[in-house]
């Protein structure tokens, strides 16, 4: 956010590290909390204090669903024990326990309803299918193009995982993209803005992937209300919710949205595809990737906001 020290000189570039994951889940045991009252006001003024104090790092958007991601099932355990998603009274992660989930997809299942509207698989099936059989006609693509769009499918369920205070910034997803998100530890606030409130959200130049935006609703300052962010206090529609473990929010393509952990917090997602809204946006990344015009997206990071 550009209310931290030294955003005026770094711009919009976020510091990343490597570390073990294990060590990472200490990190954010050892992190403060927050307490929050009935008081709207102080509840938020203590999550900026918090987030001024120290921009905490976060694991942001950890493709964990793709096979070589996983890190054995010992690594999956105890990621899973950490999102209190396994008993704490069990342990030990060279012997998992066999009732214990073997992946991250039974870990982390997607909600109910994704079997009517994601069709991002099928879709990327057929669409690399079409394009491998011009490029080289006569074989069978459908191996190919199965193994390729389960992958692709994978690569766009991902996790958020990180202390009280993390922050991702106001945002469009890529590619045209509708997405769900999932609280499975904590709590978190999410505020989201039709596409239409684009003028009003200060879009910063230069980014490539996704739109991104300036504007830092958490920052009540009298500068950014009335002179740097006006236009979004005085014109923008958000829509703001707090999801709790077992929540989830639907952003629908081209909407913004915000988000802010209220405490330690772990967020599953998945963005996806469907034949009636967003389907040319896919075709056209498969058949991109296909005629090998476009690389594979880097692999996950921790970030620091």
């Amino acid at each position: 956010p550009l209310r931290m020290p030294g955003a005026d000189v770094h711009g919009t570039k976020q510091r990343t590290c490597e570390l073990p994951f294990f060590e990472f889940l200490t990190y954010v045991e050892g992190r403060p909390g927050m307490d929050f009252d009935n008081d709207a006001k102080a509840s938020r003024e203590a999550l900026q204090t918090l987030a001024n104090a120290d921009a905490p790092f976060y694991v942001n958007g950890w493709r964990a669903f793709e096979p070589e991601l996983m890190g054995g099932e010992a690594g999956l355990f105890l990621s899973m024990k950490s999102a209190g998603c396994v008993d704490d009274t069990q342990k030990t992660p060279g012997d998992v326990p066999e009732k214990t989930p073997p992946n991250a997809p039974a870990a982390f299942p997607k909600p109910y309803f994704t079997s009517r509207i994601d069709a991002t698989a099928l879709i990327a099936c057929e669409a690399r299918r079409v394009v491998l059989g011009k490029l080289f006609p006569g074989r069978n693509h459908v191996p190919a193009a199965t193994a390729a769009a389960e992958a692709l499918d994978l690569s766009l369920q991902k996790l958020f995982i990180g202390p009280c205070g993390t922050v991702t910034r106001m945002h469009q997803d890529a590619g045209e993209a509708h997405g769900w998100l999932g609280q499975v530890l904590g709590r978190k606030l999410f505020i989201l803005c039709p596409p239409s409130d684009a003028p009003f959200l200060c879009e910063i130049n230069g980014e490539v992937e996704t739109a991104q935006s300036s504007v830092d609703p958490l920052d009540m300052s009298e500068e950014a209300v009335s002179f740097r962010n006006a236009l979004f206090w005085e014109k923008a529609s958000p829509v703001i919710t707090i999801l709790k473990p077992g929540e989830l929010v639907l952003v629908p393509k081209g909407w913004w949205h915000y988000a802010a952990a209220l405490d330690k917090s772990v967020t599953a997602m998945k963005n996806f595809y469907d034949a009636a809204t967003n389907v040319e946006a896919l075709v056209k990344i498969v058949a991109f990737g296909t005629s090998g015009t476009s690389a594979k997206p880097s692999g996950p990071t921790i970030r620091k906001q």
